[in-house]
Order: structure tokens, then C-alpha cells, then sequence
């Protein structure tokens, strides 16, 4: 469990979090799966929140699942100045500089990267309809994309802290059955998507320790919201994991002074 706890730790923002501890209970969870059997459990890992950018495993899922993505480098799509205006309030142009949206993405960058406008390629092209149908069949969550009450959004909003809510027990469930291959899904898209959750270090190499090779996603909004969902491997053996960290419901006050999400978009 130390690779999950010590990648966990490196991305939290203990300012975040200590601003608002004094006035705001923390919500925390840490659960941890072998061939289904629970190895470690800690704080409330049913409350359902929403996912925030951990959605991008089930969306990599559908991309795969309906054709549009082929493999790991393909496509290569690349940023038009007219996706900006899809995303989320918090974005501006020198955010996404920072982040390197504006290069040519595959899945794997889009997966590393946390590359929001790819996520609403995949969402458009899928439409309202399929989209819906790909998180019934799925099973996720809530299984609530109409996103932001009387917005209309929920191609582009609905899994970031709007409507789409899912727990740290079901993000485990979903990432057991996905490892297993009995999502209702294509086992190809199911394959192909686990293969892009390899976590790398800076340079390129992969996250690792004793042997143990580190798949993930991680996730973030504001009020500090922080997921870390995946697993860890070695040879045959898998852990699955899910760790939350986060503030209850938001209030008006606690939205507008908690930080830009931009490190874990």
C-alpha cells in the first residue's frame, strides 16, 4: 500500500485542506480489493461524490467500445480554439498552456494529460442518447449525466461536481470488473483502456516499488476534492484500490475561495 499512499500524498494540497478543516469536517476514504475480498477499509467509502476526472476511465471505455479510439497513439486529434468554450469556468488560456492541452493528444496523453476538451469529443460524437446508455450499461454511479440543473451541459459538465456521483466502494467494483473483463463492454476496450492507466514518473519511466507497477487516475475539483483510483500489479497479483479526500456539500462561500483544480483536472 506505500506506492498508493505516497502517490496519493505528492498531489494532495495540504493548504486546501488545512484552510478548511477548521470550519469543515474532511471527507476521507481508502479502500483497498484482492480477487475481490477487502484488504483495508477506512472512512465512509459509500458516500457517493462526483468522480471528476477518474470519469475519463469510463469515457476512454466508450471511446474504445464504439470505435473512435483504436489504440493507444491513435487518434491523434489535435486543440481548436473553439473547444474552449465547453470548458469548465475555472479554465483560461495560460491553464492550458500549463497543462500542454494545446498539443496533439492520443489516449494515453489524453489519460496522463487529463485532457478535458478530449473528453468532450468523445462524449459529442457519442451524443446525448448513447452517452446516456454507455453509463446505464456501465452500471456508474448515480448513472445522472444531465449535468448542471437547467444548463443543458451534461456532454461537457456532468461528471465534473454537478450531477454524475459515484462511490470509493463502486469505483473499486467498476475497476474489478473492468480488470476482469465483464464490463458490458467489449473485452478489447476493456484491455485497451487499463493499458493507458499506466502512471509514469517525469521521465517517462514507470511508477514503481519492489516490483509493484502502478496503474491509475487521479481526479480533483474545488473544496479540495482529490480522488486516486486504480490499482497495483505484480505479475499475476492485483490490488485494487480507491482513495477520497474532499469537503462535504459546498456552500457559495467555500466554491468561491477554494483553489483552480488545474493540477488534477
Amino acid at each position: 500500500m506505500k506506492l498508493i499512499y505516497i502517490t496519493f500524498i505528492s498531489f494532495l494540497n495540504f493548504n486546501c485542506i488545512a484552510s478548511f478543516a477548521k470550519s469543515a469536517p474532511i471527507i476521507n476514504c481508502f479502500i483497498a480489493t484482492k480477487n475481490g475480498e477487502t484488504l483495508k477499509t477506512q472512512g465512509d467509502c459509500y458516500l457517493r461524490v462526483s468522480p471528476c476526472s477518474t470519469f475519463k476511465i469510463a469515457l476512454a471505455l466508450m471511446g474504445f467500445d464504439a470505435g473512435m479510439l483504436t489504440n493507444q497513439d491513435s487518434p491523434k486529434w489535435a486543440f481548436k480554439k473553439e473547444y474552449e468554450k465547453n470548458l469548465p469556468d475555472w479554465y483560461t488560456p495560460e491553464i492550458g498552456e500549463k497543462l500542454g492541452w494545446f498539443a496533439e493528444h492520443t489516449p494515453t496523453t489524453y489519460m496522463s494529460k487529463s485532457v478535458i476538451w478530449f473528453s468532450h469529443l468523445i462524449t459529442q460524437r457519442l451524443g446525448k442518447e448513447k452517452f446516456q446508455a454507455y453509463v446505464n450499461k456501465l452500471n456508474y454511479g448515480n448513472r445522472d449525466v444531465s449535468g448542471t440543473t437547467g444548463q443543458d451541459d451534461g456532454l461537457f459538465m456532468s461528471w465534473l461536481e454537478t450531477s454524475l456521483k459515484i462511490s470509493p466502494r463502486e469505483q473499486v467494483e467498476f475497476l474489478e470488473k473492468m480488470l476482469m473483463g465483464k464490463l458490458n463492454l467489449s473485452e478489447e476496450a476493456q484491455k485497451k483502456t487499463a493499458d493507458i492507466m499506466l502512471m509514469r514518473n517525469r521521465d517517462g519511466s514507470p511508477i514503481e516499488w519492489n516490483g509493484w507497477r502502478l496503474y491509475g487516475k487521479t481526479g480533483g475539483g474545488t473544496r479540495c476534492t482529490r480522488w486516486l483510483v486504480g490499482w497495483i500489479e505484480k505479475g499475476k497479483e492485483k490490488i485494487v484500490f480507491a482513495q477520497y479526500i474532499g469537503l462535504p456539500e459546498d456552500t457559495p462561500e467555500l466554491r468561491a475561495s477554494a483553489p483552480k483544480p488545474i493540477d488534477v483536472a
